[in-house]
């Protein structure tokens, strides 16, 4: 079933024109520059540059466009369409409604991929070639491809930037030698630069001063032991750095708002609200009492399960949140690329920092459970996930040979491909779980260094397994099937060397914490059962 469908409405050009445009009544509008244009939409501009796109969500809005540098505007296209989300399933029949809720806010601005880029210029180009056929299927279907993408792949991207490679292994230095005397000038050597310039550079980079840095890290580990040990504040400060247990209770008091043993005090709670790790939550018996409607929109397969948590919009909600007084707040380790959000999240409520891309799925579950004072919930949890693992084991063992190979493989841009390290992408229950051999050099470039690796289309070749766990930005990935099948590569590995896909939903596998890893080693001994009834149904057929 397709949970989402998209009526194109029209493609049209929409320069040209002085006076304030209107979007069509009852519609959406994507907004598609050639050229940098500037956007004037109700009270506010917008720069909208090449390579991006806005949305409007607002039929009745009036925009007018001009030109970001003296001269001639350039093109710019509008994509209107209508949204529909399935209401009510009978036996016999599907009803949609009207709803584009999922969608990203109005006036929002969005980057194009290489990948979005791709669908973009088909959408368009499908339209066009259509535009007399209203009802023809092919542009409705590339507007679906378009939109199910730039709403999979938007998780987040401000909190993951390019930072420079040296001080991008500066940060790394840091975190990995918190409980170490720690000197600016000292890592400034370490990453080539002297002194002065390292520090403007570190500032500019992260939005943090090197000493602020420095401390919460320390803080913050301070803080996971203080929820997960029963050691006294002062030998906890001496373990992660600081020298004097005085000015560790202060400095720890200005970050948490309290005490070092007020704060542990919050081991017990319940009321969290969380930036990520729904599923390890519900793994621990606990519902997020709040949560981003990002994280949400790529955690498909715990929808059920978070009904009763509160959505907000935008990861800095600060409003929204204080009304529902957590006495916890949950954010993934990468929280520290986006120091302003940090600091307004400690004006709501304490905050704890938890380890992301770094833990196993079991660890994480175990560490979490510590942190919380769930380690029954853990240990109950870990078991079942345990037993489940084995059973998935032994059915694929039943199906295929041991010594068939496995790979996992994430759609990134355009006809690049990216290979999933262990934390990711339920990475630990391909490589883990199902007890296949993984491809040789998945196994030397990918898992053994335990870094994730991107790979051109035309590289597969030298990546491909007997079984190939392909994740596709839909939220109905088997409609992907027939476009790799277009291409020669996917040809050359299905049709002449036997290569088995099994196409996963980013929304389903983007995040595999927890209840979600459960789920997804259901879906993937699924397709392997359904893929080796296929075989054996063709096979028989064929005799």
């Amino acid at each position: 079933m397709i949970p989402f469908l998209y009526e194109l409405i029209e493609a049209k050009l929409v320069t040209g024109h002085d006076y304030p445009l209107r979007a069509i009544s009852n519609s959406l509008a994507l907004l598609i520059p050639t050229d940098d244009v500037q956007v004037k939409l109700d009270d506010r501009t917008y720069d909208l540059r090449r390579q991006q796109m806005m949305i409007l969500r607002d039929s009745d809005c009036e925009f007018r466009l001009l030109p970001t540098e003296p001269g001639e505007l350039g093109e710019v296209y509008a994509l209107v369409f209508r949204c529909y989300r399935l209401s009510a399933k009978d036996d016999d029949q599907l009803r949609y409604s009207a709803d584009g809720e999922h969608l990203p806010e109005h006036g929002r601005v969005i980057d194009l991929t290489r990948h979005t880029n791709d669908l973009l210029q088909t959408a368009l180009h499908s339209a066009n070639q259509d535009a007399h056929h209203s009802s023809s299927r092919k542009k409705h279907e590339d507007l679906r491809s378009l939109m199910e993408a730039l709403t999979a792949n938007d998780l987040y991207g401000a909190a993951f930037p390019q930072r420079d490679r040296a001080i991008r292994q500066a940060a790394e230095y840091i975190e990995s030698n918190y409980d170490k005397p720690l000197s600016r000038s000292t890592v400034a050597r370490l990453t080539g630069f002297n002194e002065s310039y390292f520090s403007s550079l570190f500032r500019k980079e992260t939005g943090w001063s090197f000493g602020d840095y420095v401390s919460r890290v320390r803080i913050d580990e301070a803080k996971r032991q203080l929820l997960s040990s029963s050691d006294i504040a002062g030998d906890i400060a001496f373990k992660v750095g600081f020298s004097d247990s005085s000015y560790f209770g202060k400095a720890f008091k200005k970050c948490a708002g309290m005490s070092p043993s007020r704060f542990r005090t919050l081991r017990g709670a319940t009321r969290i609200a969380a930036m990520q790790f729904y599923g390890a939550l519900l793994a621990l018996d606990i519902v997020p009492l709040a949560g981003t409607r990002e994280v949400l929109r790529s955690s498909l397969l715990l929808r059920e399960q978070l009904t009763k948590m509160t959505v907000m919009e935008e990861i800095g909600q600060i409003e929204l949140l204080m009304a529902l007084k957590p006495e916890l707040i949950l954010v993934p380790s990468y929280y520290y690329n986006i120091p302003d959000v940090l600091h307004a999240l400690e004006a709501v409520a304490p905050v704890v920092s938890f380890p992301w891309g770094r833990l196993n799925k079991l660890e994480e579950i175990d560490e979490l459970g510590k942190l919380l004072g769930r380690e029954v919930q853990a240990k109950r949890w870990i078991d079942v996930y345990r037993r489940q693992a084995k059973i998935a084991k032994e059915r694929v063992r039943e199906l295929l040979s041991a010594n068939e190979t496995v790979g996992l493989y994430e759609l990134w841009n355009g006809n690049q491909w990216m290979l999933p390290h262990w934390p990711v992408r339920s990475a630990y229950n391909v490589y883990s779980s199902l007890g296949l051999s993984s491809q040789a050099r998945i196994e030397e470039e990918v898992l053994g260094p335990n870094e994730p690796s991107h790979i051109q289309e035309d590289e597969l070749a030298d990546y491909a397994a007997d079984h190939m766990f392909l994740i596709v930005p839909s939220d109905e990935p088997e409609s992907y099937r027939e476009r790799l099948m277009q291409r020669e590569i996917w040809r050359e590995l299905v049709n002449r060397r036997g290569c088995r896909l099994y196409l996963l939903s980013l929304n389903e596998f983007w995040l595999d914490d927890g209840a979600a890893l459960l789920k997804q080693l259901a879906i993937l001994v699924s397709l392997i059962e359904k893929e080796v009834e296929i075989q054996r149904f063709y096979h028989k057929d064929i005799q």
